[in-house]
């Protein structure tokens, strides 16, 4: 499933996709698998490390706008993407 190939579609520079999985960029380097879905007035992301260390998972229901994917994105970035 983490197998990816190159997904301009995705609109996210540097987006790979794969089986159900996209591998997105992290800010500060490096990337994470993440997955997005939504059905009646409801969405989730999760997000996750390769090696499992961090997971960050966003959950809202509404109509998604373009801040609401903004709000969501960082979320989940900085839940897999933080430093401690």
């Amino acid at each position: 499933m983490t197998a990816t190939v190159a997904a301009p579609g995705i609109g996210i520079e540097g987006a790979r996709y794969g089986l159900g999985l996209a591998e997105l960029p992290l800010p500060g380097g490096g990337s994470f698998y993440s997955h997005f879905g939504e059905l009646l007035g409801y969405h989730a992301w999760a997000g996750v490390t390769a090696d499992g260390s961090r997971t960050a998972v966003v959950y809202v229901n509404g109509d998604v706008t373009g801040a609401t994917m903004g709000a969501m994105s960082a979320l989940i970035e900085g839940g897999v993407g933080c430093t401690r």
